[in-house]
């Protein structure tokens, strides 16, 4: 399925909370004028949900997670026993929807966290939602 065709919404999933939105908006400040992309995950340890941000090559326009730090992630999470909850990246230059850059990100989660850059500090939340997960 492409991302481009995802569910948008800007409603947030049940899971999402107050905490992971600010952790969200904080790294999405901290990258500009650059794309940022990382992960919500949960903790095995102790079930809370967390915000990953990964090293990544990225422009205003474009982002990409290095493979050796997905893989890491991926491997740290898998032996904790945790969980991923949902991509994250940002728009910093606009871009209102996932573009078809964004598809890879359907593999990992249901659910798929975009930042859209209004300007003058403020963010636009969209979610996607991948109903054939």
């Amino acid at each position: 399925m492409a991302i481009s065709s995802l569910n948008l919404s800007s409603r947030s999933p049940l899971w999402c909370t107050t905490e992971l939105l600010l952790a969200a908006h904080q790294a999405a400040e901290e990258g500009l004028p650059s794309e940022v992309i990382g992960f919500i995950f949960e903790r095995a340890t102790d079930s809370r949900l967390a915000l990953q941000i990964l090293p990544a090559i990225a422009s205003p326009w474009r982002v990409q997670a290095l493979p050796q730090a997905v893989v890491s992630f991926a491997y740290e999470v898998l032996a904790q026993g945790g969980k991923v909850h949902a991509t994250f990246h940002t728009h910093p230059k606009g871009g209102f929807t996932f573009s078809s850059f964004d598809d890879c990100l359907t593999a990992w989660a249901q659910w798929h966290l975009l930042l859209l850059h209004l300007g003058n500090g403020r963010w636009q939340v969209m979610w996607g939602e991948n109903c054939q997960r």
